[in-house]
């Protein structure tokens, strides 16, 4: 955004010395003309070149106070290009939840930029209505099994959750609560932005994920 306020900057000193260039021109032009009209017919011609730097300086200004607004445009449709396929991404946890809270069903809107925050909201919402099928034991075996795999902590976090709420939906369809459930999964900011964020990146490994149980969780530890 400041490389384009900075062309419009320059484009404004620019398009006004062409301007007045072209003022100076036609006043001198009429100054001939009026104390020597003999000289009148010499400078006829310049009256032509006066329109040329004045659409010059038209031009210049145009372009430098257009640019801001065509940089702006194209941010927006980059921005909404990620975002629909951030929206897009989302869809795999939000059908799941959807299938088990069909309360959280949002209103459709008009434009991306709704929907994608909507679609978030709506996901933020389920993973805490299942506040009481979060498996602390599940959590324990997939962080295991991450570090098992030797992926970085912040996989790892991912990793966890995925098992953590893929557990918790099944856990849910059967009615299986927990007495001491493991705490609903954050990502820690308070920052709406951010948090979006990482509940695309939680979605994105939801839907690459298996959704079979970790394998260290045992059936008679399951049932109990």
């Amino acid at each position: 955004t400041e490389i384009y306020t900075l062309s419009l900057h320059d484009a404004l000193p620019i398009s006004s010395g062409v301007s007045l260039a072209a003022g100076a021109l036609d006043l001198g032009t009429h100054f001939i003309a009026f104390l020597a009209p003999a000289r009148a017919a010499a400078v006829q011609p310049f009256y032509t070149f006066i329109y040329v730097p004045v659409a010059i300086g038209f031009a210049i200004f145009f372009v430098g106070a257009m640019l801001p607004v065509a940089a702006e445009i194209v941010l927006a449709i980059r921005i909404a290009a990620a975002q629909w396929a951030e929206y897009r991404a989302m869809g795999a946890l939000w059908t799941e939840l959807l299938a088990e809270f069909p309360q959280i069903r949002l209103r459709r809107y008009v434009g991306i930029h709704r929907s994608y925050y909507s679609r978030g909201n709506g996901i933020r919402d389920g993973l805490v209505l299942l506040k009481r099928y979060y498996d602390r034991r599940v959590a324990t075996a997939a962080l295991a099994a991450s570090r098992a795999r030797g992926e970085p902590p912040a996989v790892q976090s991912l990793s966890v959750t995925v098992a953590l709420v893929r557990a918790a939906l099944e856990a849910h369809r059967i009615d299986r609560a927990q007495d001491d459930p493991h705490p609903v999964p954050t990502s820690g900011s308070a920052d709406w932005a951010t948090d979006t964020a990482w509940i695309v990146q939680l979605a994105r490994a939801f839907a690459g994920s298996s959704p079979a149980t970790p394998p260290t969780l045992s059936t008679s530890a399951q049932s109990r």
